[in-house]
């Protein structure tokens, strides 16, 4: 069974956290999320970084693979977080 972002959002209800606190706490969290694959996207590896090395192909593209990797966790995350951001909402 798998289990979606959305299935672990918090219940909105009297003794919890307020949705309005949810909200926003999922809306920041997205932002920043947003932010930094902005940032990320902004210095991304570059080959002029890299072409002084005797290794440059290897290290180069090892390190564009990384980078695209980190990228998509955020990305991951950042999906995540829009799902419980929008289960919180239709509360």
């Amino acid at each position: 069974m798998t289990i979606s972002a959305a299935d672990l959002a918090p219940t909105v209800h009297l003794n919890g956290t307020s949705k309005d606190q949810l909200v926003a706490g999922f809306a920041n969290q997205y932002e920043a999320l947003t932010n930094a694959l902005h940032c990320m996207e902004r210095y991304a590896p570059n080959l002029r970084d890299y072409y002084v090395r005797t290794d440059r192909p290897a290290s180069f593209c090892a390190a564009q693979d990384a980078h695209l990797e980190r990228l998509r966790v955020i990305e991951q995350m950042r999906e995540d977080i829009y799902a419980m951001l929008e289960k919180v909402q239709d509360q």
